[in-house]
């Protein structure tokens, strides 16, 4: 364990915001939790949780603890003839699990592929893309309870999984740091092409495999998405909303085209994306950030921008599709 004082966390989110926390605490062995704990170092102290800073925007130095572990290692724990089950450190590059997987021939997790961050926020934040979410894998993890200083475990039905949710992001969990993560992967390949960019995408092919699907997901992605290295970013900046069936009904007339779906218990989907798109806002630059030319869920920062300079941003988004359509968006990223 590493611990800094007056530390910047430029390299730590990958907006590149130049901000500051008092204290960060850099975790790599199992035992700096208890030890944490035992030093008392946390108590009555404002602490931040941090994964790979992928999902977070700053906009203000941050005056308290920051706490990230480095710990990345990958164990299989159990197997069966049908599944597989992994247990993964916290730490762990969360593209890296997914392509360990599809090297090992351990299916289902394949359309995860290149999402940024790590292990231990996936199940946080139940992370998904291209028709699956992280939690149809997820078997349990193990939790540090900075609280009570014990280990905690919580299996699939414990963790309340929702869309960009899970129950972590409660206020009685908020002193649960993810330890480990363990997923329950397939033995045999069953394609998944819900999503109607792959079902295009392979729409001539009659063989596929999980190599497949893991080499076209990173295409696709690179086509549209920008890379953090080189333009920084957050990923979707903001969730897409979901109504019930009432409200659609009242606001439909507005939408645009091909911009909602049913859900099986039905209420409706609505894309973000093409609010954002059809309100005027895809590619517009605003100070030192905007939203992405190739993409209008993607804020960007162009040249140093100050986190309150995207959090401005982000409000007059929010507040033109409200006025437009009647509709609230909200942030997916965490605003500190």
């Amino acid at each position: 364990m590493q611990i800094f004082q007056n530390f910047s966390l430029l390299n730590h989110n990958t907006f590149k915001i130049q901000v500051k926390t008092d204290f960060f605490i850099a975790i790599d062995s199992i035992d700096d939790y208890q030890h944490i704990f035992s030093e008392n170092m946390l108590i009555n102290k404002k602490k931040l949780f941090l994964g790979a800073g992928s999902n977070v925007l700053f906009t203000q130095n941050f005056a308290g603890y920051v706490i990230q572990s480095s710990e990345n290692a990958i164990k299989i724990i159990n197997e069966d003839n049908k599944f597989i089950w992994i247990e993964c450190d916290s730490g762990l590059n969360w593209h890296h699990f997914v392509k360990f997987c599809v090297d090992n021939n351990f299916y289902g997790i394949e359309n995860l592929a290149m999402i940024p961050g790590s292990i231990g926020a996936a199940p946080v934040q139940n992370i998904g893309a291209y028709g699956i979410e992280q939690s149809a894998l997820f078997d349990s993890l193990i939790a540090f309870d900075f609280e009570k200083g014990t280990f905690v475990k919580l299996d699939k039905s414990q963790c309340d999984f929702g869309y960009r949710y899970s129950i972590l992001k409660s206020h009685n969990m908020q002193n649960h740091f993810v330890v480990k993560v363990t997923y329950k992967l397939n033995k045999q390949f069953n394609p998944n092409l819900k999503y109607k960019e792959l079902a295009n995408y392979f729409a001539k092919n009659t063989s596929i495999s999980a190599q497949n699907v893991f080499d076209a997901v990173c295409k696709i992605r690179k086509k549209k998405l920008p890379n953090p290295e080189i333009l920084p970013n957050a990923g979707s900046f903001f969730k897409n909303p979901i109504i019930d069936e009432k409200k659609f009904l009242k606001i439909s007339h507005l939408l645009p085209p091909n911009s909602y779906f049913k859900l099986d218990d039905g209420n409706y989907k609505i894309s973000a994306a093409n609010l954002i798109e059809y309100a005027g806002w895809k590619g517009y630059h605003y100070n030192n950030c905007g939203v992405y030319e190739k993409h209008s869920l993607i804020l960007v920062n162009y040249n140093s921008s100050q986190g309150k300079e995207l959090l401005n941003l982000a409000e007059k988004i929010i507040n033109t599709i409200s006025e437009k359509f009647n509709i609230e968006i909200e942030p997916e990223v965490v605003i500190i």
